[in-house]
């Protein structure tokens, strides 16, 4: 576990993902400094696309996917001695094996947005 933040303006949308041990200390706080935590795992310069236009009014969705692009592949999962051992793709694996994901969820301990103002992120 650990957490996600998201840096969202009109010039870029950062995303950054702690471990539990690794979160920011201004992160705990209401006083969050994001040009303190670090490169982040994503991000996405408006340069060339105007995020004001086309990022506005979303919905922030929690979703497990068994079998998408990356585990769904057959050459994915045939490459990897203990998915091959089970079934030959995933999409078997999952229709035959529902019990295999009655552990399978999402625990959430908080969502907080914050809303930039000039000099501080203040929490909504």
């Amino acid at each position: 576990g650990g957490v996600y933040a998201m840096e969202w303006n009109s010039n870029h949308i950062s995303i950054w993902f702690f471990a539990r041990n690794q979160i920011p200390n201004n992160m705990k706080t209401e006083f969050l400094d994001p040009s303190t935590w670090g490169l982040p795992t994503a991000r996405f310069i408006g340069s060339s696309c105007n995020i004001d236009t086309y990022f506005m009014s979303n919905n922030l969705v929690f979703d497990t996917t068994f079998c998408g692009d990356w585990a769904g592949s057959a050459e994915i999962w045939n490459t990897n001695p203990k998915c091959s051992a089970l079934s030959s793709n995933c999409n078997d694996y999952v229709a035959a094996n529902p019990a295999a994901f009655t552990e399978a969820y999402w625990l959430i301990n908080s969502i907080k947005i914050f809303d930039q103002s000039a000099s501080s992120y203040n929490e909504k």
